[in-house]
Protein backbone atom coordinates (compact mmCIF):
# COMPACT_ATOMS: atom_id res chain seq x y z
CA UNK A 1 0.00 0.00 0.00
CA UNK A 2 1.24 3.49 -0.84
CA UNK A 3 2.39 6.02 1.70
CA UNK A 4 -0.31 8.55 0.71
CA UNK A 5 -3.11 5.99 1.13
CA UNK A 6 -1.92 4.98 4.60
CA UNK A 7 -1.61 8.65 5.55
CA UNK A 8 -5.27 9.23 4.56
CA UNK A 9 -6.38 6.12 6.52
CA UNK A 10 -4.51 7.28 9.63
CA UNK A 11 -6.07 10.73 9.33
CA UNK A 12 -9.55 9.16 9.08
CA UNK A 13 -8.91 7.06 12.20
CA UNK A 14 -7.78 10.16 14.08
CA UNK A 15 -10.90 12.11 13.04
CA UNK A 16 -13.12 9.25 14.26
CA UNK A 17 -11.39 9.35 17.65
CA UNK A 18 -11.74 13.13 17.79
CA UNK A 19 -15.45 12.84 17.07
CA UNK A 20 -15.90 10.31 19.89
CA UNK A 21 -14.05 12.56 22.32
CA UNK A 22 -16.11 15.57 21.25
CA UNK A 23 -19.36 13.71 21.90
CA UNK A 24 -18.03 12.61 25.28
CA UNK A 25 -17.47 16.23 26.29
CA UNK A 26 -21.20 16.87 25.74
CA UNK A 27 -22.17 13.87 27.87
CA UNK A 28 -19.93 14.18 30.84
CA UNK A 29 -22.29 12.33 33.17
CA UNK A 30 -22.70 9.34 30.97
CA UNK A 31 -20.47 6.34 30.65
CA UNK A 32 -19.17 5.75 27.16
CA UNK A 33 -17.31 2.74 25.86
CA UNK A 34 -14.16 3.46 23.73
CA UNK A 35 -12.84 0.83 21.38
CA UNK A 36 -11.08 2.82 18.65
CA UNK A 37 -7.27 2.56 18.08
CA UNK A 38 -4.68 3.52 15.41
CA UNK A 39 -3.40 0.86 13.08
CA UNK A 40 0.42 0.38 12.41
CA UNK A 41 0.01 0.49 8.65
CA UNK A 42 1.08 4.17 8.42
CA UNK A 43 4.15 3.59 10.56
CA UNK A 44 5.17 0.67 8.34
CA UNK A 45 4.62 2.83 5.24
CA UNK A 46 6.88 5.57 6.68
CA UNK A 47 9.58 3.00 7.51
CA UNK A 48 9.33 1.57 4.00
CA UNK A 49 9.64 5.07 2.50
CA UNK A 50 12.68 5.89 4.66
CA UNK A 51 14.33 2.66 3.62
CA UNK A 52 13.83 3.62 -0.03
CA UNK A 53 15.24 7.11 0.62
CA UNK A 54 18.27 5.58 2.34
CA UNK A 55 18.88 3.34 -0.65
CA UNK A 56 18.77 6.32 -2.99
CA UNK A 57 21.07 8.36 -0.71
CA UNK A 58 23.56 5.54 -0.54
CA UNK A 59 23.47 5.27 -4.32
CA UNK A 60 24.17 9.00 -4.65
CA UNK A 61 26.90 9.07 -1.96
CA UNK A 62 28.76 6.16 -3.60
CA UNK A 63 28.18 7.34 -7.14
CA UNK A 64 31.91 7.65 -8.06
CA UNK A 65 32.65 4.27 -6.52
CA UNK A 66 29.75 2.70 -8.33
CA UNK A 67 30.87 4.33 -11.57
CA UNK A 68 34.46 3.03 -11.12
CA UNK A 69 33.15 -0.47 -10.45
CA UNK A 70 31.07 -0.32 -13.59
CA UNK A 71 34.06 0.95 -15.61
CA UNK A 72 36.29 -1.81 -14.23
CA UNK A 73 33.70 -4.41 -15.19
CA UNK A 74 33.53 -2.95 -18.69
CA UNK A 75 37.35 -2.92 -18.91
CA UNK A 76 37.63 -6.51 -17.80
CA UNK A 77 34.98 -7.49 -20.26
CA UNK A 78 36.80 -5.66 -23.09
CA UNK A 79 40.20 -7.15 -22.19
CA UNK A 80 38.72 -10.59 -22.05
CA UNK A 81 37.64 -10.13 -25.65
CA UNK A 82 41.19 -9.05 -26.84
CA UNK A 83 43.31 -11.19 -24.49
CA UNK A 84 44.77 -13.35 -27.21
CA UNK A 85 45.59 -10.31 -29.36
CA UNK A 86 47.42 -8.55 -26.45
CA UNK A 87 49.34 -11.71 -25.61
CA UNK A 88 50.47 -12.00 -29.22
CA UNK A 89 51.63 -8.36 -29.25
CA UNK A 90 53.60 -8.85 -26.00
CA UNK A 91 55.37 -11.84 -27.49
CA UNK A 92 56.14 -9.80 -30.60
CA UNK A 93 57.60 -6.96 -28.48
CA UNK A 94 59.86 -9.41 -26.63
CA UNK A 95 61.03 -10.97 -29.88
CA UNK A 96 61.64 -7.55 -31.48
CA UNK A 97 63.63 -6.34 -28.43
CA UNK A 98 65.84 -9.41 -28.62
CA UNK A 99 66.40 -8.83 -32.33
CA UNK A 100 67.28 -5.16 -31.74
CA UNK A 101 69.79 -6.20 -29.07
CA UNK A 102 71.22 -8.79 -31.45
CA UNK A 103 71.54 -6.24 -34.26
CA UNK A 104 73.18 -3.71 -31.95
CA UNK A 105 75.55 -6.02 -30.06
CA UNK A 106 75.95 -9.08 -32.25
CA UNK A 107 75.11 -12.73 -31.77
CA UNK A 108 76.95 -14.53 -28.97
CA UNK A 109 76.35 -17.84 -30.74
CA UNK A 110 77.57 -16.62 -34.13
CA UNK A 111 80.97 -14.87 -34.13
CA UNK A 112 80.52 -13.83 -37.76
CA UNK A 113 77.47 -11.73 -36.83
CA UNK A 114 79.12 -8.62 -35.33
CA UNK A 115 76.25 -6.23 -34.82
CA UNK A 116 75.98 -2.49 -35.46
CA UNK A 117 78.23 -1.36 -32.58
CA UNK A 118 81.03 -3.73 -33.54
CA UNK A 119 80.69 -2.77 -37.20
CA UNK A 120 80.91 0.93 -36.35
CA UNK A 121 84.01 0.26 -34.27
CA UNK A 122 85.56 -1.77 -37.09
CA UNK A 123 84.83 1.04 -39.56
CA UNK A 124 86.43 3.62 -37.27
CA UNK A 125 89.39 1.34 -36.61
CA UNK A 126 89.90 0.82 -40.33
CA UNK A 127 89.68 4.54 -40.96
CA UNK A 128 92.22 5.06 -38.22
CA UNK A 129 94.61 2.68 -39.95
CA UNK A 130 94.33 4.70 -43.15
CA UNK A 131 94.85 8.22 -41.73
CA UNK A 132 97.46 9.49 -39.25
CA UNK A 133 94.78 11.85 -37.94
CA UNK A 134 92.70 8.88 -36.89
CA UNK A 135 95.67 7.17 -35.27
CA UNK A 136 96.30 10.28 -33.19
CA UNK A 137 92.70 10.68 -31.98
CA UNK A 138 92.91 8.51 -28.87
CA UNK A 139 96.32 9.88 -27.94
CA UNK A 140 95.13 13.43 -28.42
CA UNK A 141 92.08 12.92 -26.18
CA UNK A 142 94.23 11.37 -23.48
CA UNK A 143 96.83 14.13 -23.61
CA UNK A 144 94.20 16.89 -23.82
CA UNK A 145 92.47 15.58 -20.71
CA UNK A 146 95.77 15.53 -18.84
CA UNK A 147 96.79 18.97 -20.10
CA UNK A 148 93.49 20.72 -19.28
CA UNK A 149 92.79 18.68 -16.14
CA UNK A 150 89.30 17.79 -17.38
CA UNK A 151 87.75 15.52 -20.03
CA UNK A 152 84.80 17.59 -21.20
CA UNK A 153 86.49 18.44 -24.54
CA UNK A 154 87.22 15.46 -26.80
CA UNK A 155 88.09 14.75 -30.43
CA UNK A 156 86.02 12.41 -32.56
CA UNK A 157 86.83 11.16 -36.04
CA UNK A 158 84.59 12.86 -38.60
CA UNK A 159 82.86 10.62 -41.16
CA UNK A 160 84.61 12.38 -44.04
CA UNK A 161 88.02 12.51 -42.34
CA UNK A 162 89.55 14.93 -39.89
CA UNK A 163 88.16 15.63 -36.43
CA UNK A 164 85.06 16.84 -34.69
CA UNK A 165 85.68 18.71 -31.44
CA UNK A 166 82.92 18.11 -28.90
CA UNK A 167 82.21 19.43 -25.43
CA UNK A 168 80.16 17.06 -23.25
CA UNK A 169 79.04 15.15 -26.35
CA UNK A 170 77.92 18.26 -28.28
CA UNK A 171 79.83 20.04 -31.04
CA UNK A 172 82.04 22.54 -29.21
CA UNK A 173 81.45 26.22 -29.82
CA UNK A 174 83.18 29.33 -28.47
CA UNK A 175 86.39 27.67 -27.31
CA UNK A 176 88.43 30.01 -25.14
CA UNK A 177 91.77 31.28 -26.44
CA UNK A 178 93.52 29.06 -23.90
CA UNK A 179 91.58 25.99 -25.07
CA UNK A 180 92.39 26.78 -28.70
CA UNK A 181 96.07 27.12 -27.85
CA UNK A 182 96.03 23.84 -25.89
CA UNK A 183 94.35 21.99 -28.78
CA UNK A 184 96.77 23.39 -31.39
CA UNK A 185 99.81 22.75 -29.19
CA UNK A 186 98.91 19.15 -28.38
CA UNK A 187 97.97 18.43 -31.99
CA UNK A 188 101.44 19.64 -32.96
CA UNK A 189 103.08 17.44 -30.32
CA UNK A 190 101.12 14.35 -31.40
CA UNK A 191 101.91 14.95 -35.08
CA UNK A 192 105.64 14.96 -34.32
CA UNK A 193 105.23 11.21 -33.84
CA UNK A 194 103.82 10.79 -37.33
CA UNK A 195 105.59 8.01 -39.18
CA UNK A 196 106.25 10.36 -42.12
CA UNK A 197 108.37 12.70 -39.98
CA UNK A 198 111.95 11.70 -39.16
CA UNK A 199 112.32 13.27 -35.70
CA UNK A 200 115.97 12.34 -35.17
CA UNK A 201 116.98 14.02 -38.41
CA UNK A 202 114.27 16.68 -38.46
CA UNK A 203 114.24 20.41 -37.76
CA UNK A 204 111.43 21.71 -35.52
CA UNK A 205 110.33 25.35 -35.15
CA UNK A 206 108.03 26.18 -32.22
CA UNK A 207 106.67 29.73 -32.11
CA UNK A 208 105.46 30.84 -28.66
CA UNK A 209 103.56 27.64 -27.72
CA UNK A 210 102.18 29.07 -24.45
CA UNK A 211 100.38 32.08 -25.92
CA UNK A 212 96.98 32.59 -24.19
CA UNK A 213 97.69 29.86 -21.62
CA UNK A 214 97.36 30.71 -17.94
CA UNK A 215 100.25 30.24 -15.53
CA UNK A 216 98.86 26.87 -14.37
CA UNK A 217 99.30 25.46 -17.88
CA UNK A 218 102.78 26.89 -18.51
CA UNK A 219 104.60 24.02 -16.77
CA UNK A 220 102.37 21.46 -18.50
CA UNK A 221 103.20 22.96 -21.89
CA UNK A 222 106.92 22.98 -21.09
CA UNK A 223 106.87 19.34 -19.98
CA UNK A 224 105.04 18.21 -23.15
CA UNK A 225 107.30 20.26 -25.41
CA UNK A 226 110.50 19.08 -23.72
CA UNK A 227 109.59 15.41 -24.09
CA UNK A 228 108.32 15.90 -27.65
CA UNK A 229 111.45 17.57 -29.12
CA UNK A 230 114.26 16.17 -26.97
CA UNK A 231 115.32 13.69 -29.68
CA UNK A 232 115.09 16.12 -32.61
CA UNK A 233 118.25 16.99 -34.53
CA UNK A 234 117.63 20.76 -34.30
CA UNK A 235 114.98 22.82 -32.52
CA UNK A 236 114.14 26.52 -32.77
CA UNK A 237 112.10 27.78 -29.80
CA UNK A 238 110.63 31.29 -29.87
CA UNK A 239 108.80 32.95 -26.98
CA UNK A 240 107.76 36.32 -25.56
CA UNK A 241 107.22 34.92 -22.07
CA UNK A 242 110.04 35.40 -19.55
CA UNK A 243 108.92 32.57 -17.23
CA UNK A 244 108.80 30.14 -20.15
CA UNK A 245 112.20 31.41 -21.30
CA UNK A 246 113.69 30.62 -17.89
CA UNK A 247 112.31 27.07 -18.03
CA UNK A 248 113.92 26.60 -21.44
CA UNK A 249 117.25 28.12 -20.33
CA UNK A 250 117.43 25.94 -17.22
CA UNK A 251 116.70 22.85 -19.32
CA UNK A 252 119.12 23.61 -22.16
CA UNK A 253 121.91 24.73 -19.81
CA UNK A 254 122.23 21.08 -18.76
CA UNK A 255 122.42 19.78 -22.35
CA UNK A 256 125.02 22.18 -23.77
CA UNK A 257 125.53 23.28 -27.35
CA UNK A 258 122.59 25.71 -27.37
CA UNK A 259 122.63 29.28 -28.69
CA UNK A 260 120.41 32.09 -27.46
CA UNK A 261 119.30 35.09 -29.48
CA UNK A 262 116.72 37.84 -29.31
CA UNK A 263 115.08 40.10 -31.88
CA UNK A 264 115.84 43.76 -31.22
CA UNK A 265 114.52 46.92 -32.84
CA UNK A 266 116.40 49.99 -33.96
CA UNK A 267 115.22 53.32 -35.29
CA UNK A 268 116.69 55.64 -37.86
CA UNK A 269 115.42 58.73 -39.62
CA UNK A 270 116.00 57.14 -43.03
CA UNK A 271 114.77 53.55 -42.55
CA UNK A 272 112.39 53.93 -39.62
CA UNK A 273 112.02 50.95 -37.31
CA UNK A 274 113.97 47.83 -38.31
CA UNK A 275 114.56 44.54 -36.55
CA UNK A 276 117.79 42.63 -36.23
CA UNK A 277 119.03 39.46 -34.54
CA UNK A 278 121.38 39.79 -31.56
CA UNK A 279 122.67 37.61 -28.77
CA UNK A 280 120.27 37.19 -25.86
CA UNK A 281 120.72 39.90 -23.23
CA UNK A 282 122.98 38.45 -20.56
CA UNK A 283 120.72 39.78 -17.81
CA UNK A 284 117.84 37.66 -19.18
CA UNK A 285 120.11 34.61 -19.04
CA UNK A 286 121.74 35.25 -15.70
CA UNK A 287 118.79 36.24 -13.50
CA UNK A 288 115.80 34.19 -12.42
CA UNK A 289 113.56 37.24 -12.23
CA UNK A 290 113.50 41.03 -12.17
CA UNK A 291 113.63 40.75 -8.38
CA UNK A 292 116.96 38.90 -8.53
CA UNK A 293 118.34 41.47 -10.96
CA UNK A 294 117.30 44.49 -8.88
CA UNK A 295 118.59 42.88 -5.68
CA UNK A 296 121.94 42.35 -7.40
CA UNK A 297 122.09 46.07 -8.30
CA UNK A 298 121.49 47.05 -4.66
CA UNK A 299 123.83 44.43 -3.26
CA UNK A 300 126.67 45.51 -5.56
CA UNK A 301 125.83 49.21 -5.35
CA UNK A 302 128.75 51.62 -5.11
CA UNK A 303 128.71 55.34 -5.85
CA UNK A 304 131.36 57.64 -7.21
CA UNK A 305 129.82 60.48 -5.22
CA UNK A 306 127.79 61.91 -8.10
CA UNK A 307 124.02 62.35 -8.14
CA UNK A 308 123.88 60.56 -11.49
CA UNK A 309 125.31 57.40 -9.94
CA UNK A 310 122.49 57.18 -7.37
CA UNK A 311 119.54 58.86 -9.14
CA UNK A 312 117.94 55.56 -10.23
CA UNK A 313 118.47 53.75 -6.93
CA UNK A 314 115.32 54.98 -5.02
CA UNK A 315 113.01 53.40 -7.61
CA UNK A 316 114.99 50.15 -7.59
CA UNK A 317 114.97 50.09 -3.77
CA UNK A 318 111.20 50.60 -3.69
CA UNK A 319 110.61 47.73 -6.16
CA UNK A 320 112.81 45.40 -4.12
CA UNK A 321 111.09 46.44 -0.88
CA UNK A 322 107.57 45.97 -2.32
CA UNK A 323 108.46 42.54 -3.72
CA UNK A 324 110.04 41.44 -0.43
CA UNK A 325 107.00 42.61 1.57
CA UNK A 326 104.60 41.00 -0.92
CA UNK A 327 105.49 37.48 0.27
CA UNK A 328 106.82 38.35 3.74
CA UNK A 329 103.63 40.21 4.74
CA UNK A 330 101.02 38.82 2.28
CA UNK A 331 98.15 41.24 2.85
CA UNK A 332 96.40 44.09 1.06
CA UNK A 333 97.68 46.63 3.58
CA UNK A 334 99.66 49.73 2.64
CA UNK A 335 103.43 49.71 2.38
CA UNK A 336 103.61 51.59 5.69
CA UNK A 337 101.42 49.04 7.51
CA UNK A 338 103.44 46.14 6.12
CA UNK A 339 106.64 47.79 7.33
CA UNK A 340 105.09 48.11 10.80
CA UNK A 341 104.58 44.33 10.91
CA UNK A 342 108.34 43.66 10.60
CA UNK A 343 110.49 43.23 13.70
CA UNK A 344 113.45 45.52 13.04
CA UNK A 345 115.03 48.74 14.28
CA UNK A 346 112.20 51.30 14.23
CA UNK A 347 114.44 54.24 13.30
CA UNK A 348 115.95 52.35 10.37
CA UNK A 349 112.51 51.19 9.21
CA UNK A 350 111.29 54.78 9.21
CA UNK A 351 114.35 55.89 7.25
CA UNK A 352 113.86 53.11 4.67
CA UNK A 353 110.18 53.97 4.25
CA UNK A 354 110.78 57.71 3.86
CA UNK A 355 113.61 57.16 1.39
CA UNK A 356 111.81 54.65 -0.86
CA UNK A 357 108.51 56.52 -0.69
CA UNK A 358 109.66 60.15 -1.09
CA UNK A 359 112.61 59.74 -3.42
CA UNK A 360 110.80 57.42 -5.87
CA UNK A 361 108.18 60.10 -6.67
CA UNK A 362 108.40 63.47 -8.35
CA UNK A 363 108.86 66.14 -5.67
CA UNK A 364 108.89 69.27 -7.82
CA UNK A 365 112.06 70.42 -6.10
CA UNK A 366 115.56 70.65 -7.53
CA UNK A 367 118.39 68.15 -7.12
CA UNK A 368 119.08 67.33 -3.50
CA UNK A 369 122.82 67.00 -2.76
CA UNK A 370 121.97 64.78 0.23
CA UNK A 371 120.66 62.09 -2.14
CA UNK A 372 124.10 60.48 -2.39
CA UNK A 373 124.73 59.88 1.34
CA UNK A 374 121.03 59.09 1.94
CA UNK A 375 121.18 56.45 -0.79
CA UNK A 376 124.33 54.87 0.60
CA UNK A 377 122.84 54.71 4.07
CA UNK A 378 119.32 53.51 3.20
CA UNK A 379 120.40 50.86 0.72
CA UNK A 380 122.51 49.40 3.50
CA UNK A 381 119.56 49.64 5.93
CA UNK A 382 117.28 47.84 3.42
CA UNK A 383 119.71 44.96 2.87
CA UNK A 384 120.31 44.73 6.62
CA UNK A 385 116.54 44.54 7.26
CA UNK A 386 116.03 41.81 4.65
CA UNK A 387 118.85 39.79 6.19
CA UNK A 388 117.53 40.25 9.72
CA UNK A 389 113.85 39.57 8.96
CA UNK A 390 114.34 36.63 6.58
CA UNK A 391 117.92 35.45 6.73
CA UNK A 392 117.44 32.25 4.68
CA UNK A 393 115.82 34.19 1.84
CA UNK A 394 118.58 36.79 1.89
CA UNK A 395 121.31 34.12 1.71
CA UNK A 396 119.60 32.46 -1.27
CA UNK A 397 119.45 35.80 -3.12
CA UNK A 398 123.12 36.47 -2.42
CA UNK A 399 124.05 32.99 -3.62
CA UNK A 400 122.01 33.38 -6.81
CA UNK A 401 123.79 36.60 -7.88
CA UNK A 402 127.20 35.16 -7.11
CA UNK A 403 126.77 32.02 -9.23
Amino acid sequence: MSYNQEKENSCAELLAIVEILTNKKQKTTESLSFSKSLSNNFKEAVASLNELVDQHNQKSDNFQSEKDKAAELLKQHHLSTIFEEVKALDNEIVATSKEIHRLENGDAGDESFLGISALKKRINDNKGKISSEHRACDSLNKELGTFLGRNEIVFEVAPDGGYLIKRNGILAKNLSEGEKTAVAFLYFVIQLKDQDFDLENGIIVVDDPISSLDSNSLFQAFAYLKNAVKDAKQVFLLTHNFDFLKLILNWLSKTGGSKYYMIKNQYSSSEGRTAYLAELDKDLRNHESEYHYLFKILHQFETDGSIASVYHIPNIARKVLETFLMFRVPSNQTLYKKMEALTFDENKKTAIYKYTNDQSHITGAGFDPSLVPETQKNVQYLLEMMDSVFHEHYEILVASIND
